[in-house]
């Protein structure tokens, strides 16, 4: 990788250093760019999280899982899995195609206890077999 050296905002005129930040358009070499605080250049607020971890379209959507999830848990109660160490109680909900397209699609969706949905995920092919899994690329 090549560096490419400019003049940093703070550094003295015709210094050259490595650009380590970039704030609209002022440059900022690594040591400068430790010393100051988004105050100290007129910024009300540098984003310092980063990337969003969810989209806001992704949280509108999960926040309506989340309803829709409680509801269809209150109502179905038992596990329809049954595989090895099975508690009974439906308290996971399994996306049988994938949480894609079908993230909000109730029809296919299992209520799982916590054991029988890792076996579930463990045991892909054996899921797909027993009907617990479909194809998610239909």
């Amino acid at each position: 990788m090549i560096t490419k050296f400019k003049q940093c905002h703070l550094c003295p005129k015709g210094v050259l250093r490595p650009i380590w930040k970039t704030e609209g358009r002022l440059h900022y070499c690594r040591v400068h760019w430790a010393q100051i605080t988004p105050s100290a250049i007129g910024l009300s607020a540098i984003r310092k999280t980063g990337i969003k971890k969810v989209s806001s379209v992704m949280a509108v959507r999960n926040k309506e899982y989340a309803t829709i999830r409680k509801g269809y848990l209150k109502t179905h109660t038992t596990c329809k899995a049954r595989v090895a160490g099975c508690s009974y109680s439906a308290t996971d909900v399994h996306h049988k195609a994938g949480r894609g397209v079908n993230y909000l699609n109730v029809a296919t969706w299992l209520p799982v206890c916590r054991s029988c949905h890792d076996w579930i995920e463990k045991h892909p092919k054996e899921a797909k077999e027993k009907g617990f899994s479909q194809n998610r690329l239909s």
